[in-house]
């Protein structure tokens, strides 16, 4: 698998380390909910902006250092490289589901990322989470065995699209039928003689009832080759 470099200006120094410990005292990420994984790095991204100007230099990448930085116990690593020698991050579970479209979705380093496209990690040593798009995810050593994790990934998305598809098939038929059933009901008479269109409730046109009754001595309608209609026939 063909692993990313993350290139951030930040300098892992003791400076760096008393930050990291200072900002890991605010609150702790290791909530399992993506929207308040949402909120407190957003939150978390304006603090350190405001509290430490002069900390981002580089924004993603940078943003993405600090955030990796906040899940260690950093005093247990010297450098960025000891970082990416040791360090590892674990997917906790598929965030693709049931989520809404209308979210402002931001990886942890700040770039706007696809709800399809997020990823909720772990140090198992910390358990500290924090939720991370498919360029940063995919970068040294964060996920183990990255390539399977997109593998099952693409075969959910697959698998929610071929449902929908079906349920859309589905709703598209229900719909034709009622619209058949409509069709049915709206549908003109014909006349069972010439069978040209004509208004419901009559099954005769105008010319063939002239042809085919006249009228029986009750003034009730009858058909011509009979002397009566049929309630003064059963009298």
């Amino acid at each position: 698998m063909s692993l990313q470099t993350n290139k951030t200006t930040i300098v892992f120094d003791d400076k760096f380390k008393t930050i990291i410990k200072e900002i890991q005292k605010i609150k702790e990420i290791d909530t399992n909910d993506i929207y308040e994984l949402l909120e407190f790095q957003s939150n978390m991204r304006e603090y350190i902006k405001e509290t430490y100007p002069n900390l981002i230099k580089n924004k993603f990448p940078d943003f993405f250092g600090v955030f990796i930085a906040l899940t260690l116990d950093i005093d247990n690593y010297d450098k960025w490289e000891d970082v990416s020698e040791k360090f590892e991050l674990k997917e906790i579970f598929d965030t693709s589901l049931n989520i809404p479209d209308n979210l402002d979705f931001k990886c942890a380093c700040g770039h706007s990322i696809h709800k399809d496209n997020m990823y909720i990690v772990f140090n198992e040593k910390s358990n500290i989470k924090i939720l991370l798009g498919s360029t940063c995810i995919d970068k040294n050593k964060i996920v183990y065995d990255f390539k399977r994790i997109k593998q099952e990934r693409k075969l959910k998305l697959k698998k929610i699209e071929k449902d929908k598809c079906a349920a859309w098939n589905d709703y598209n038929e229900s719909i034709k039928n009622e619209r058949e059933k409509i069709n049915l009901l709206n549908k003109p008479n014909e006349c069972k003689m010439c069978l040209i269109e004509i208004k419901k409730p009559y099954i005769y046109c105008y010319g063939c009832r002239i042809d085919i009754f006249d009228k029986c001595d009750c003034g009730t309608s009858k058909r011509k080759n009979f002397n009566k209609c049929y309630n003064c026939f059963k009298k």
